[in-house]
């Protein structure tokens, strides 16, 4: 009897810090506002995930983009970058003292006069929105408001539009990635990985399409 075939090896790959070097980096504003907010304890999207952001704004030609969840403005500032011109993002922030510290983020950034903080509930402030306003929706409240947003955030995007949520391997999302998964209007996707300077650094993003019925 022949011996049996040695099993195949594993393709070699080379680690997340690899790919640290191909991150952008300005050497200005956004770089001090990863460092100041690793120092505070801020979450922010970190650069990867800023990158993501950024290339799916520029490949869908959003004008118009709802960020749930502004902090200190770092993932506003990039998704501002990246608009076309005449675009504009609405980011929607609860506590005022971060919303302020945004503006003022913004400002130096020379991405204020695209940018609109709204301060308040993020539940009140969408059911005043028109449904199928936005291009692209960035989803990045407490975790534990996800599925609850979700219908929401549905009905904001136009058909075409996409829905990207931050965060979706925390198990205080619950059952979220369960519904989105399963949403009728909904074409959805995971990425989970290693992403630089994000918080946590180990977790998952979803990119979905809102679908015709």
């Amino acid at each position: 009897m022949d011996d049996p075939l040695p099993a195949p090896m594993p393709p070699k790959t080379v680690g997340p810090e690899h790919f640290v070097q191909f991150l952008p980096r300005d050497g200005g504003l956004i770089d001090a506002l990863e460092r100041d907010s690793i120092a505070r304890g801020i979450p922010i999207v970190g650069p990867s995930v800023g990158a993501i952001l950024s290339v799916l704004v520029r490949a869908t030609g959003a004008r118009r983009v709802l960020e749930l969840g502004t902090a200190n403005g770092y993932s506003a500032i990039l998704l501002a970058r990246a608009l076309p011109r005449g675009g504009r993002v609405t980011t929607v922030e609860w506590d005022a003292a971060m919303a302020a510290e945004a503006r003022a983020n913004l400002w130096r950034a020379r991405q204020s006069r695209r940018v609109d903080v709204l301060v308040g509930d993020a539940f009140d402030l969408m059911r005043g929105m028109r449904a199928g306003t936005f291009d692209l929706v960035f989803m990045d409240i407490e975790k534990e408001m996800y599925s609850r947003a979700l219908p929401h955030c549905v009905r904001l995007l136009r058909t075409g539009g996409m829905l990207v949520c931050d965060n979706v391997a925390f198990r205080s999302a619950g059952d979220f990635p369960e519904l989105l998964s399963s949403h009728d209007r909904l074409e959805t996707c995971f990425i989970h990985g290693t992403f630089h300077n994000h918080s946590p650094d180990r977790d998952a993003i979803s990119i979905s399409v809102k679908r015709r019925r």
